[in-house]
């Protein structure tokens, strides 16, 4: 009787110790993803989005087809957005989708990318701190080249005055 009672904690120890192993690979492989998602225009965005995607592709018999990538609190991630010289960094993301338009059955790859974005990594932060994002936000872009566009038709304002 004392022979069973020995083997059955015995079992339950491998047990709880084969959960614990489970457990840590599981927290391994979740901060071994890669911190910065690397996206792209085209076939090559095409590509990129599949290998980072866990669901499949959304096709819409419209002819769209939507890639979409989420990330919950507070594991966000960071997205380069890849345009050789003109590259920037989007921090703190929650999701982006890619879109794709199939014209007369041409694949020209990923077309449009929606991202959605906190300023800061915290939910709640002073306006001075969300200020101070918007502006690192800001500069990174005009420092990567981006410009604001205005459509002919629009009416004109000073430049630094949209900033």
């Amino acid at each position: 009787m004392m022979e069973k009672v020995v083997s059955y904690i015995f079992l339950i120890f491998i047990f709880l110790n084969l959960q614990a192993c489970h457990a840590q690979q599981k927290e391994q492989k979740m901060s071994s993803q890669p911190e910065l998602y690397t996206l792209n225009f085209g076939i090559e965005g095409e590509k990129k989005f599949k290998s980072y995607m866990q669901t499949d592709v959304d096709q819409q018999p419209a002819g769209m087809s939507f890639f979409d990538l989420t990330w919950e609190p507070p594991h966000l991630a960071n997205i380069k957005i890849d345009l050789a010289e003109n590259s920037f960094i989007i921090k703190n993301v929650f999701s982006a989708m890619g879109t794709r338009i199939d014209y007369a059955q041409q694949n020209e790859g990923i077309q449009i990318i929606d991202i959605t974005a906190g300023l800061n990594k915290e939910e709640f932060v002073s306006e001075e701190q969300a200020y101070m994002a918007y502006k690192e936000l800001l500069g990174e872009l005009q420092k990567a080249g981006w410009q604001q566009y205005f459509y002919p038709s629009d009416a004109r304002f000073d430049k630094t005055d949209n900033l």
